[in-house]
């Protein structure tokens, strides 16, 4: 059934996280690259302390195609309080909170650590896999 399927199950281990001293021109790099909305950022001990979102960069990115300033850092811009998610926690459950529309990614934690993403298409995956397993099964 739909909450058999655990976020630890479903998420991007792979996903390398931002550093707030990182500049943010790196940053959206990254970000780009990443092909995610967003991603956290941790410190040096691998504790998320915020999350930088395409949305949080536009203002920046705006403003510095007429005035370039490689002062701005990840920590000036990201958001401060992330959401994360437990890797215990069901795929059901997840979606519950995703249901509301904010936000499409949430860092994996276990223990006040970093260990990777998981995003509302990753979600949508398992429970769709979990409804198609329980109709072939009728």
């Amino acid at each position: 059934m739909f909450d058999q399927k655990f976020v630890a199950d479903v998420m991007d281990a792979s996903v390398v996280p931002l550093k707030a001293g990182m500049g943010l021109t790196q940053a959206v790099s990254h970000l780009v690259e990443s092909r995610y909305p967003g991603l956290p950022v941790v410190n040096d001990e691998n504790v998320v302390v915020g999350f930088l979102s395409e949305h949080d960069c536009l203002r920046y990115l705006i403003s510095s195609s007429y005035y370039v300033d490689e002062r701005v850092q990840v920590g000036d811009v990201m958001f401060r309080q992330a959401l994360t998610a437990s890797p215990k926690e069901t795929a059901l459950n997840l979606a519950e909170r995703m249901e509301g529309g904010k936000p499409k990614i949430y860092p994996v934690v276990e223990g006040g650590k970093y260990l990777g993403v998981v995003s509302r298409k990753h979600v949508m995956r398992a429970l769709r896999d979990a409804l198609t397993h329980s109709k072939a099964l009728v």
